[in-house]
Protein backbone atom coordinates (compact mmCIF):
# COMPACT_ATOMS: atom_id res chain seq x y z
CA UNK A 1 0.00 0.00 0.00
CA UNK A 2 3.08 2.51 0.23
CA UNK A 3 2.85 2.68 -3.21
CA UNK A 4 0.02 3.98 -3.71
CA UNK A 5 0.39 8.30 -3.24
CA UNK A 6 -0.36 10.00 0.16
CA UNK A 7 -3.53 11.74 -0.94
CA UNK A 8 -2.69 14.03 2.63
CA UNK A 9 -0.49 15.46 0.33
CA UNK A 10 -1.93 16.25 -2.94
CA UNK A 11 -1.61 19.96 -3.96
CA UNK A 12 -4.79 20.84 -5.36
CA UNK A 13 -4.91 23.50 -8.30
CA UNK A 14 -5.16 27.20 -6.94
CA UNK A 15 -8.40 28.05 -8.94
CA UNK A 16 -7.74 32.01 -8.68
CA UNK A 17 -5.37 31.25 -11.98
CA UNK A 18 -8.12 30.21 -14.43
CA UNK A 19 -9.81 33.02 -16.14
CA UNK A 20 -13.60 34.05 -14.12
CA UNK A 21 -16.53 34.36 -16.42
CA UNK A 22 -16.45 38.26 -15.41
CA UNK A 23 -19.16 40.80 -16.77
CA UNK A 24 -15.91 42.79 -18.84
CA UNK A 25 -15.61 38.50 -20.60
CA UNK A 26 -19.09 38.61 -21.06
CA UNK A 27 -19.22 42.02 -23.09
CA UNK A 28 -16.07 40.43 -24.99
CA UNK A 29 -18.35 37.53 -26.09
CA UNK A 30 -21.65 39.60 -27.28
CA UNK A 31 -19.50 42.30 -29.15
CA UNK A 32 -17.74 38.75 -31.24
CA UNK A 33 -21.61 37.73 -31.60
CA UNK A 34 -23.01 41.21 -32.64
CA UNK A 35 -20.30 41.54 -34.82
CA UNK A 36 -20.66 37.97 -36.48
CA UNK A 37 -24.31 38.64 -37.03
CA UNK A 38 -23.31 41.88 -38.37
CA UNK A 39 -21.16 40.72 -40.71
CA UNK A 40 -23.66 37.88 -41.67
CA UNK A 41 -26.68 40.18 -42.57
CA UNK A 42 -23.67 42.47 -44.88
CA UNK A 43 -23.06 39.23 -46.30
CA UNK A 44 -26.77 39.01 -47.33
CA UNK A 45 -27.65 42.22 -47.97
CA UNK A 46 -24.43 41.83 -50.83
CA UNK A 47 -25.61 38.48 -52.20
CA UNK A 48 -29.18 39.82 -52.66
CA UNK A 49 -27.68 43.43 -54.11
CA UNK A 50 -25.10 41.17 -56.33
CA UNK A 51 -28.52 39.54 -57.15
CA UNK A 52 -30.73 42.19 -58.08
CA UNK A 53 -27.68 43.37 -60.46
CA UNK A 54 -27.48 40.46 -62.03
CA UNK A 55 -31.57 39.97 -62.95
CA UNK A 56 -31.18 44.01 -63.79
CA UNK A 57 -28.02 43.02 -66.53
CA UNK A 58 -30.27 39.94 -67.74
CA UNK A 59 -33.22 42.36 -67.94
CA UNK A 60 -31.06 44.53 -70.13
CA UNK A 61 -29.62 41.86 -72.23
CA UNK A 62 -33.36 40.59 -73.30
CA UNK A 63 -34.36 44.60 -74.37
CA UNK A 64 -31.14 44.07 -76.31
CA UNK A 65 -32.01 40.89 -77.63
CA UNK A 66 -35.68 41.77 -78.55
CA UNK A 67 -34.71 45.38 -79.98
CA UNK A 68 -31.83 43.29 -82.14
CA UNK A 69 -34.79 41.01 -83.39
CA UNK A 70 -36.90 43.83 -84.12
CA UNK A 71 -34.27 45.39 -85.81
CA UNK A 72 -33.80 42.00 -87.84
CA UNK A 73 -38.10 42.10 -88.65
CA UNK A 74 -37.64 46.13 -89.81
CA UNK A 75 -35.01 45.31 -92.04
CA UNK A 76 -37.50 42.61 -93.56
CA UNK A 77 -40.25 45.18 -93.53
CA UNK A 78 -37.77 47.79 -95.55
CA UNK A 79 -36.77 45.36 -98.50
CA UNK A 80 -40.14 44.26 -98.81
CA UNK A 81 -41.86 47.61 -99.23
CA UNK A 82 -39.23 49.22 -100.72
CA UNK A 83 -39.55 46.09 -103.85
CA UNK A 84 -43.02 47.23 -103.48
CA UNK A 85 -42.97 50.47 -103.97
CA UNK A 86 -41.23 49.48 -107.20
CA UNK A 87 -43.50 46.88 -108.54
CA UNK A 88 -47.04 48.18 -107.63
CA UNK A 89 -47.52 45.29 -105.65
CA UNK A 90 -48.74 46.11 -101.87
CA UNK A 91 -48.98 42.86 -100.14
CA UNK A 92 -47.93 41.38 -96.83
CA UNK A 93 -48.84 38.56 -94.33
CA UNK A 94 -50.65 39.97 -91.73
CA UNK A 95 -49.13 37.73 -89.51
CA UNK A 96 -45.48 39.59 -90.11
CA UNK A 97 -44.12 41.95 -87.61
CA UNK A 98 -42.83 44.53 -89.54
CA UNK A 99 -45.46 46.92 -90.93
CA UNK A 100 -43.36 50.13 -89.80
CA UNK A 101 -40.33 49.10 -92.14
CA UNK A 102 -42.55 47.44 -94.54
CA UNK A 103 -44.43 51.37 -94.90
CA UNK A 104 -40.71 53.14 -94.57
CA UNK A 105 -39.51 50.56 -97.20
CA UNK A 106 -43.08 51.53 -99.65
CA UNK A 107 -42.60 55.39 -99.04
CA UNK A 108 -39.13 54.55 -100.26
CA UNK A 109 -39.30 52.66 -103.29
CA UNK A 110 -42.98 54.95 -104.53
CA UNK A 111 -40.49 57.59 -104.49
CA UNK A 112 -38.13 55.85 -106.76
CA UNK A 113 -41.07 54.42 -108.99
CA UNK A 114 -42.58 57.86 -109.60
CA UNK A 115 -46.20 56.88 -108.26
CA UNK A 116 -48.08 54.42 -106.66
CA UNK A 117 -51.26 54.22 -105.00
CA UNK A 118 -51.08 53.57 -101.06
CA UNK A 119 -52.02 49.93 -99.75
CA UNK A 120 -52.99 49.04 -96.13
CA UNK A 121 -49.70 46.50 -95.59
CA UNK A 122 -51.58 44.19 -93.84
CA UNK A 123 -54.09 43.57 -95.87
CA UNK A 124 -54.30 40.05 -97.71
CA UNK A 125 -56.63 40.84 -100.50
CA UNK A 126 -54.09 42.34 -103.62
CA UNK A 127 -55.67 45.60 -105.31
CA UNK A 128 -52.63 45.12 -107.84
CA UNK A 129 -51.90 42.18 -110.66
CA UNK A 130 -50.15 39.95 -108.53
CA UNK A 131 -49.14 39.06 -105.41
CA UNK A 132 -46.18 36.71 -104.10
CA UNK A 133 -47.26 33.36 -102.35
CA UNK A 134 -45.38 34.58 -99.21
CA UNK A 135 -47.88 37.00 -98.44
CA UNK A 136 -50.69 35.20 -98.54
CA UNK A 137 -52.24 33.59 -95.55
CA UNK A 138 -52.25 29.66 -95.67
CA UNK A 139 -55.88 27.93 -95.04
CA UNK A 140 -54.15 24.92 -93.92
CA UNK A 141 -50.54 23.32 -94.51
CA UNK A 142 -48.45 20.69 -93.37
CA UNK A 143 -44.52 20.43 -92.48
CA UNK A 144 -41.98 22.68 -93.45
CA UNK A 145 -44.20 25.22 -95.18
CA UNK A 146 -42.65 28.76 -93.84
CA UNK A 147 -41.05 30.91 -96.66
CA UNK A 148 -37.51 32.58 -96.24
CA UNK A 149 -36.36 30.30 -93.15
CA UNK A 150 -33.21 29.43 -93.22
CA UNK A 151 -32.94 25.85 -92.46
CA UNK A 152 -31.19 23.08 -93.97
CA UNK A 153 -28.23 25.66 -94.12
CA UNK A 154 -30.30 27.93 -96.52
CA UNK A 155 -31.30 27.81 -99.59
CA UNK A 156 -28.45 26.16 -101.62
CA UNK A 157 -28.45 23.78 -104.45
CA UNK A 158 -26.74 20.74 -104.99
CA UNK A 159 -23.79 22.94 -106.62
CA UNK A 160 -23.24 25.48 -103.75
CA UNK A 161 -25.33 28.17 -105.61
CA UNK A 162 -26.83 30.07 -102.86
CA UNK A 163 -30.10 32.20 -103.52
CA UNK A 164 -30.60 34.13 -100.37
CA UNK A 165 -31.05 38.14 -101.60
CA UNK A 166 -30.90 36.77 -105.47
CA UNK A 167 -35.12 36.15 -105.57
CA UNK A 168 -37.79 37.65 -103.29
CA UNK A 169 -39.20 34.90 -101.66
CA UNK A 170 -38.02 31.50 -101.18
CA UNK A 171 -39.27 28.10 -99.75
CA UNK A 172 -37.33 24.97 -98.34
CA UNK A 173 -39.40 22.01 -98.69
CA UNK A 174 -39.16 18.94 -96.35
CA UNK A 175 -35.76 16.96 -97.17
CA UNK A 176 -38.04 13.16 -96.98
CA UNK A 177 -41.57 13.95 -96.65
CA UNK A 178 -44.78 15.90 -98.05
CA UNK A 179 -44.74 19.62 -97.81
CA UNK A 180 -48.06 21.08 -98.95
CA UNK A 181 -50.20 24.21 -98.07
CA UNK A 182 -53.72 25.59 -99.27
CA UNK A 183 -55.13 29.19 -100.07
CA UNK A 184 -57.86 30.69 -101.16
CA UNK A 185 -57.48 32.52 -104.58
CA UNK A 186 -61.40 32.77 -104.82
CA UNK A 187 -61.71 33.09 -108.86
CA UNK A 188 -59.41 36.41 -108.66
CA UNK A 189 -56.16 34.49 -110.03
CA UNK A 190 -55.56 33.48 -113.43
CA UNK A 191 -51.91 31.71 -113.40
CA UNK A 192 -49.33 30.63 -110.65
CA UNK A 193 -45.41 31.14 -111.31
CA UNK A 194 -42.27 30.48 -109.87
CA UNK A 195 -38.79 28.62 -110.05
CA UNK A 196 -37.97 25.32 -108.45
CA UNK A 197 -34.67 24.14 -108.05
CA UNK A 198 -33.37 21.10 -106.08
CA UNK A 199 -31.89 21.33 -102.57
CA UNK A 200 -28.45 20.80 -101.69
CA UNK A 201 -29.82 17.80 -99.20
CA UNK A 202 -32.25 16.31 -101.86
CA UNK A 203 -31.79 12.71 -102.12
CA UNK A 204 -29.59 11.06 -104.10
CA UNK A 205 -31.92 8.62 -105.81
CA UNK A 206 -34.93 11.13 -104.95
CA UNK A 207 -37.00 12.48 -107.87
CA UNK A 208 -39.53 15.25 -106.72
CA UNK A 209 -42.77 16.55 -108.11
CA UNK A 210 -45.07 19.62 -107.48
CA UNK A 211 -48.53 19.04 -107.76
CA UNK A 212 -51.53 21.59 -107.83
CA UNK A 213 -54.91 20.82 -107.00
CA UNK A 214 -58.06 22.82 -107.13
CA UNK A 215 -61.37 23.05 -105.06
CA UNK A 216 -63.86 25.23 -106.97
CA UNK A 217 -66.33 24.46 -104.60
CA UNK A 218 -64.80 24.45 -100.85
CA UNK A 219 -65.41 21.16 -100.02
CA UNK A 220 -62.69 19.97 -99.09
CA UNK A 221 -62.47 17.69 -102.06
CA UNK A 222 -59.06 18.69 -104.72
CA UNK A 223 -58.78 17.73 -108.40
CA UNK A 224 -55.14 17.36 -109.98
CA UNK A 225 -54.64 20.38 -112.50
CA UNK A 226 -50.69 20.41 -112.93
CA UNK A 227 -47.98 18.25 -112.51
CA UNK A 228 -44.49 19.62 -112.88
CA UNK A 229 -41.60 17.87 -114.74
CA UNK A 230 -38.90 15.58 -112.50
CA UNK A 231 -36.50 17.31 -110.46
CA UNK A 232 -33.25 15.59 -109.24
CA UNK A 233 -29.86 16.50 -107.76
CA UNK A 234 -29.00 16.97 -111.83
CA UNK A 235 -31.93 19.01 -112.90
CA UNK A 236 -31.46 22.84 -113.83
CA UNK A 237 -33.42 24.97 -112.43
CA UNK A 238 -37.95 24.53 -114.20
CA UNK A 239 -39.80 27.63 -114.81
CA UNK A 240 -43.43 26.90 -113.97
CA UNK A 241 -46.71 28.16 -115.30
CA UNK A 242 -49.72 26.59 -113.59
CA UNK A 243 -53.40 27.81 -115.35
CA UNK A 244 -55.08 28.30 -111.77
CA UNK A 245 -58.20 29.85 -113.42
CA UNK A 246 -61.21 29.47 -111.82
CA UNK A 247 -60.67 27.78 -109.13
CA UNK A 248 -61.72 28.88 -105.14
CA UNK A 249 -59.24 26.62 -103.87
CA UNK A 250 -55.27 25.50 -104.50
CA UNK A 251 -53.67 23.29 -102.66
CA UNK A 252 -49.94 22.64 -103.64
CA UNK A 253 -47.43 19.72 -102.44
CA UNK A 254 -43.77 18.84 -102.75
CA UNK A 255 -42.35 15.35 -102.02
CA UNK A 256 -38.88 16.34 -101.38
CA UNK A 257 -36.02 19.15 -100.70
CA UNK A 258 -36.65 21.46 -103.17
CA UNK A 259 -36.23 25.30 -103.37
CA UNK A 260 -39.39 27.05 -104.70
CA UNK A 261 -38.16 30.46 -105.62
CA UNK A 262 -40.65 33.37 -106.20
CA UNK A 263 -44.11 31.86 -106.36
CA UNK A 264 -46.48 34.34 -107.29
CA UNK A 265 -50.31 33.89 -108.15
CA UNK A 266 -51.39 36.46 -111.10
CA UNK A 267 -54.68 37.83 -111.79
CA UNK A 268 -53.97 38.09 -115.71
Amino acid sequence: MNNYPNMNSYQYPNMNQYPNNSSKDKGKNTATIVAALITGILGLIGAIVAANIGISKGREQADTNIESQLSIEYSKGYAIGYEDGKSSVGVVNQNDRYQEGYETGLEAGKALNGSRTSTNPLSTTPSNTSVLLSRLNWINRYSFWDFNQKRYDGPIDPLGENYEGKCRSYLITHTSGSSWAEYKTNFEYTRLTGTLVPHALLADNKTVYMMVYKDNDGTGKFDLIYTSDGINRKSEPLSINVDISGTKFIKITFGGAVLALDLELHKN
